[in-house]
């Protein structure tokens, strides 16, 4: 599959915008890893990373005790990478522990198709951190998370398929609950990880 400009805009706005609706398209599809990778996480990726660097270097940032300042090109690019690169390496580690997971819930999903779910349930989150090129919108971000975990709690249906020995107290409820809580693990230890390596945006004003 070849990443097309136009596909990765109508599939924006699908997710975002009918986050019910969205799974029966989603469903019908069979990406490898691979594809979910280079067609949509990708793509998603670069622009994550370029709206909030030209919005440091556009306008700026409030630093508390400093006021506004205008970050460095080198820092405002490396801190964003690193976030991003974090947040690809999360969706990757969480599409394989749905794989893992899914069995003891009596269901079965395979390594690509969750990643698949969990990549497309992430779209409008890239989206909001997109849009940090304006300095005012990063509050932003804090509700298009919350809509991610929304979309794929709408998506595990139609995506995740349930065994039909499935004992009835085993609910979607259930199984979305252990999901969410090792996907916040997963994001919290992967953000610890990357915030050592991140580097000081005062690093020009030392030297």
């Amino acid at each position: 599959m070849n990443f097309r400009i136009p596909d990765l805009i109508a599939r924006i706005k699908l997710v975002s915008f009918s986050p019910r609706l969205c799974w029966d398209t989603i469903s019908r599809e069979h990406p490898t890893a691979r594809v979910t990778g280079l067609s949509l996480v990708g793509p998603l990726a670069v622009i994550a990373v370029i709206g909030p660097v030209l919005g440091h270097l556009l306008f700026g940032v409030d630093v508390e005790f400093f006021g506004l300042w205008r970050a460095p090109f080198f820092y405002a690019l490396t801190n964003q990478s690193l976030e991003i690169s974090m947040m690809i390496a999360s969706l990757f580690i969480d599409g394989w522990m749905l794989h893992k997971l899914a069995p003891h819930f009596h269901r079965t999903v395979s390594f690509d198709r969750a990643l698949s779910t969990v990549a497309n349930a992430a779209i409008p989150g890239f989206v909001a951190w997109a849009l940090g090129i304006i300095p005012g919108l990063l509050a932003v971000r804090f509700l298009a998370f919350m809509y991610c975990f929304y979309i794929l709690f709408v998506g595990v249906d139609k995506m995740i398929e349930v065994n039909p020995n499935a004992p009835k107290n085993d609910t979607k409820l259930s199984f979305f609950s252990a999901a969410l809580g090792l996907m916040l693990i997963i994001h919290i230890v992967m953000h610890a990880l990357v915030e050592p390596m991140t580097p000081s945006p005062f690093f020009d004003i030392a030297q």
